[in-house]
């Protein structure tokens, strides 16, 4: 990684991202350990460059950030590049899609999920939820008419 770091002061080019079929997990990998150098180092300009490649690796490979690199960021890693996780994790993921996995992540990344998704909520309008209240309305039993 540091001879990658040697190249980027040099060249100012970071490895190219390796395209869908390498898939999150490489893409994850990398981000990571460019920001955790950054951070020994004190580099803000690789931490942020280290933040953008996530930013498009996320969206490069539509999928959640694995529990393997959750436990590292959320072991080592500051808070800019949680928040895109988190804010990726809202905007990106359904329920579903979330339940049955909250066990393998980070709690501080489950609670960080929760209060986002809680804000997002609030910042919605009461309107906009709720319309004329018939959505709340219980549906009429059919066999019962």
């Amino acid at each position: 990684m540091f001879q990658e770091y040697c190249k980027w002061i040099y060249s100012g080019v970071i490895p190219p991202l390796q395209g869908e079929r390498a898939g999150l997990t490489v893409q994850e990998k990398l981000c990571i350990n460019l920001y955790l150098l950054g951070d020994t180092l004190d580099d803000m300009q690789l931490r942020n460059l280290a933040t953008l490649q996530m930013c498009k690796s996320l969206e490069m490979c539509d999928a959640l950030p694995t529990a393997t690199s959750l436990a590292v960021v959320y072991s080592s890693i500051g808070s800019y590049f949680r928040k895109q996780l988190v804010d990726y994790t809202v905007a990106r993921t359904s329920r579903d899609q979330l339940e049955g996995r909250l066990s393998l992540y980070p709690p501080e990344y489950v609670q960080e999920v929760a209060m986002a998704s809680l804000h997002k909520a609030l910042i919605t309008t009461w309107k906009c939820v709720a319309g004329d209240g018939t959505a709340y309305l219980e549906p009429e039993d059919k066999s019962t008419t």
